[in-house]
């Protein structure tokens, strides 16, 4: 493949992982001023964690991603425990990404019937989730089909975010009758959370900008296709966490220039409360549109969430860190980890199941989301702030600003982490608790006890990769291992599929 064209794909994967349209619509909350300044000031700390990503990206130019720098980080001791901590986090966590973007898709959906039966008709809970398992199922369906229609999906949601992204702002900005000035932008304030602390509810803003932008590492997990990845992979992570945040800017200038009423979305009957806005400022018709460019962009940002669980649930499988490693590193005639994909469809299911009890139950799975990415990024930087010495330098480094950035970065995401288990309205209810620290915990404490009762007798670490970007290279890298192998007189001979090369799974077993 041309390498401007691989340059792209790792630029979209990231983008579409990112999913900046999608993710700022669906946590539309607070006031103009907690989303303005609150959106900016996620996007510096996230744009340090992206260049310590990218960093580490550079000194370890794998298709592993933070599963693997996890592992090479610890070091040989502590590195089995970290890599299969961090990959399962990381694996469930974007399975909780997925299950939020979908029910995403179905509350726009359902806001789009309410609008078009003129609130005649109100899907409620149960109908919403039901739509979200349709959605679920699809990009089930959609991912195990080939590497190549989920890659097509990515690269047309670049352009479709993108364009969609400036024909829904130019619109609100265009036909919206009367726009608010600068002042109401950047200072106005309004809190309808009850709380009476308004630091504690600006702070509550940042959850738009944390749960928007993560997903620039995703960028790594065609490294073994590109060609120099040790500096255009670190080039696309941090590009994509920097083109998320101006076009996600001119997104929300957008919404807050053309926003009629905070009060009217806060007490709004549709499903998603970006509907109301787009209702007050441009009308019905347009409001449908609107919505449908929408909706199509957190469809695709939903498909990748489960490319990306599904692929890692393979990796652990082929390394021993998945019970049934024979069905989940097993490939379907498209070369897809099939058992993964499925796996990744039911927990999303199970995840959205109580929003049929409570609608507080989205900000929750939102809330869940952001925290366990950002324990994933918090475990590689403290080990970059605390033993930097374990990481070779790549090309493509930060210098005497690495360490700096680091920390702040580490500080983040530990403030981040904490930030969004806390309840998001007052007072605190059954209903309206933020029951994300729930999810948090179990994910955290079930992948503990499998370590300690399984993981740690059967799994030493992820296996070695060889680069497949030279096809000549690697058949002869084959034809001497499995010569050994045969030498040796080992009974496990390695007969381990390959991914597709589309998914950039490029990888062939060296030892057990």
């Amino acid at each position: 493949m041309d390498p401007a064209e691989l340059r792209l794909r790792e630029l979209g994967l990231a983008f579409t992982n990112i999913g900046i349209f999608s993710g700022m619509s669906a946590t539309l909350q607070s006031s103009p001023l907690a989303m303005f300044w609150g959106w900016n000031i996620v996007a510096f700390f996230m744009i340090c964690v992206a260049l310590s990503l990218s960093e580490i990206c550079s000194a370890y130019p794998t298709s592993g991603g933070v599963y693997f720098w996890a592992f090479q980080l610890a070091g040989n001791r502590r590195g089995p425990f970290v890599a299969f901590f961090t990959g399962w986090i990381y694996a469930i966590g974007n399975v909780i990404g997925a299950g939020a973007v979908d029910l995403s898709v179905s509350l726009v959906i359902t806001s789009m019937i309410s609008i078009a039966t003129n609130n005649s008709y109100i899907p409620g809970p149960l109908t919403t989730v039901a739509i979200c398992w349709l959605v679920l199922f699809s990009h089930g369906v959609v991912n195990v089909l080939g590497a190549r229609v989920i890659s097509g999906l990515n690269q047309l949601n670049v352009w479709w975010t993108s364009v969609g992204l400036l024909v829904v702002t130019s619109t609100l900005l265009i036909a919206t009758p009367k726009l608010n000035g600068p002042e109401f932008v950047f200072w106005h304030y309004e809190n309808h959370s009850g709380w009476n602390s308004e630091t504690y509810v600006v702070l509550l803003g940042l959850l738009q900008g944390a749960y928007t932008l993560v997903g620039c590492e995703s960028a790594a997990q065609i490294n073994e296709e590109t060609k120099r990845a040790d500096t255009a992979s670190p080039v696309a992570i941090t590009m994509s966490m920097v083109t998320s945040w101006v076009l996600g800017l001119v997104y929300l200038f957008g919404l807050l220039f053309s926003v009629q009423s905070i009060q009217g979305i806060s007490d709004t009957n549709y499903r998603m409360p970006i509907a109301q806005l787009f209702m007050d400022s441009v009308g019905r018709e347009t409001t449908l549109l609107l919505l449908a460019i929408l909706a199509f962009a957190q469809y695709t940002t939903g498909a990748t969430s489960i490319t990306v669980s599904s692929r890692l649930m393979y990796a652990l499988a082929r390394d021993g860190a998945c019970p049934y490693k024979k069905s989940f590193s097993r490939l379907n005639g498209f070369k897809i980890p099939d058992t993964g994909v499925w796996m990744s469809v039911v927990v999303g299911l199970m995840v959205t199941v109580p929003y049929v009890a409570s609608p507080y139950i989205f900000h929750a799975i939102i809330s869940a989301s952001t925290v366990t990415s950002n324990i994933t990024y918090a475990i590689l930087l403290c080990a970059r702030v605390f033993s930097p010495s374990h990481m070779p330098r790549g090309p493509w480094t930060l210098g005497r600003f690495s360490l700096p950035i680091n920390i702040i970065a580490l500080l983040w995401t530990i403030f981040a982490s904490i930030l969004f288990l806390l309840p998001p309205e007052y007072p605190i209810t059954a209903e309206s608790m933020n029951y994300a620290i729930v999810a948090v915990a179990t994910v955290v404490l079930v992948t503990l006890a499998t370590w300690f009762t399984w993981g740690h007798a059967v799994y030493h670490g992820p296996i070695k990769q060889i680069d497949l970007v030279d096809p000549a290279r690697a058949a002869a890298d084959k034809a001497a291992i499995e010569a050994v192998v045969a030498a040796a007189g080992e009974r496990g001979r390695h007969e381990d599929e390959e991914l597709d090369p589309e998914l950039g799974e490029g990888a062939l077993k060296l030892g057990g």
